[in-house]
Order: C-alpha cells, then sequence, then structure tokens
C-alpha cells in the first residue's frame, strides 16, 4: 500500500542518517581525549546501539495510523512483513514495543545519572559489565512486556474490523488483506490516561529536582 512519498521514503533516509550519525558518534566517544566518559561510555555506545535497531525497526515494519471516533488502527503498509498473517500482526505489537523501549533507554540514562552523584564509587567500579548488563536486560524486558501488552490489549477481530471498515476504507481502500491492530477505547479510559500521564510527568520532576539538588551540593 502507497500512502505518500514522504511516508516511504522517510524511514529509509531516517535509518542511513542514524547509521551515519551513530557511527561518528561512537567515533567521537572512543577518540576523546580531552573528557573522560569512564564508564558513562559503555551506556552511550548502548544508546547508539539501540538507535541504529530501532530505525531498522522502523525500516522493516513501516505501519502507518488511523483513528475514527474511539478507535485507533495501527497497520504495515508494505515491506517483508505486509503479507496477512498472525504473525505478521504481531510484528505491529514488536514495533510499537520499540517506543515503549525508548522510555527504557531514558530510565536507564537517569538512573545512571542519579547513582553517579549518589554512589559514584559502585558505579565507577562495577558499571561495567554488570551495570551495563543490567540495563541491556532493562531494556530487554520493557519491550518484551510492550510487546505482550500491546498485542493482548489490540486486537484484529470481525467485530473491530466492522467498527472501522467504513473510515478505513474511504481513506484507504479495502481492510481485508492488510494486517493490522486496533484499539477501541472509551471516553472514561482518557481521563485515566491522562492522570497516568500526570503522575509520571510528577515522577520525572521530582527525579530531575533530586539531581539538580545533588549537582548544586556537590
Amino acid at each position: 500500500m502507497f500512502i505518500n512519498w514522504a511516508h516511504c521514503l522517510i524511514p529509509k533516509a531516517f535509518f542511513i542518517l542514524s547509521i551515519i550519525t551513530n557511527q561518528v558518534f561512537i567515533s567521537l566517544v572512543k577518540t576523546e581525549r580531552d573528557f573522560h566518559f569512564g564508564n558513562y561510555k559503555y551506556l552511550l555506545y548502548f544508546l547508539a546501539m539501540f538507535d541504529i535497531i530501532a530505525s531498522l525497526t522502523d525500516l522493516l515494519i513501516p505501519v502507518c495510523i488511523h483513528t475514527y471516533r474511539s478507535a485507533i488502527v495501527v497497520f504495515i503498509v508494505n515491506g517483508f512483513y505486509s503479507d496477512k498473517s498472525i504473525t505478521n500482526e504481531s510484528c505491529i505489537a514488536f514495533r510499537l514495543a520499540f517506543i515503549g523501549g525508548t522510555y527504557a533507554i531514558l530510565n536507564s540514562h537517569f538512573i545512571f545519572r542519579y547513582l553517579s552523584l549518589r554512589q559514584n564509587y559502585y558505579v565507577s567500579k562495577y558499571f561495567y559489565p554488570y551495570g551495563l548488563h543490567s540495563s541491556v536486560c532493562f531494556v530487554s524486558m520493557h519491550i518484551f512486556l510492550w510487546f505482550c501488552v500491546t498485542d493482548k490489549t489490540m486486537t484484529s477481530n470481525d467485530e473491530a474490523k466492522e467498527y472501522m471498515r467504513g473510515s478505513f476504507e474511504q481513506s484507504f481502500g479495502n481492510m481485508e488483506n492488510i494486517n493490522m491492530k486496533i484499539w477501541i477505547f472509551s471516553d472514561a479510559g482518557i481521563g485515566y490516561q491522562n492522570l497516568q500521564n500526570t503522575i509520571k510527568n510528577l515522577d520525572w520532576s521530582s527525579l530531575t529536582a533530586e539531581i539538580l539538588k545533588r549537582i548544586e551540593t556537590q
């Protein structure tokens, strides 16, 4: 399925840019002499590798999103996984799980910076390899859990398709041979989601304030 040229070309362009910029980034970290990254460089390597893998996932599983009333449909537009099958539908959940994985990467970074301020001796001595392995496991587990949740809570049954059919086929044509995942929610769920987002923002604000406080006392 062809959506538009931007949707077709941007994932390819971003994958190429990801390869180039992350190689340059890794090279700069490895060759830096004036600033000593210490064990932090291993976390930076991990961040660069994750970015390349995420860009590759965007390239191999190109998706598009369509919304209608209280529903969202995510579907594969082309590529290796565009043939209709249950396995390829699960690839949508895997693709979306990488979005959740970016939050795990951010968490790993903040935890490292926080521990560097509170327990710098242990970070310097034990982060490589134990802390790095823990970060990789944490991100991998985060992606796996998001995959499980997304795969179970989003559906592609006939009832959900009938709810979306009119709006979807008006924009994209026949939906029968397309791999898709549909999430139907209620208006009450929107308020709960906003509450969750508010709590998360407060948690991040508290952690940031604590880090800044520790920096000031150094």
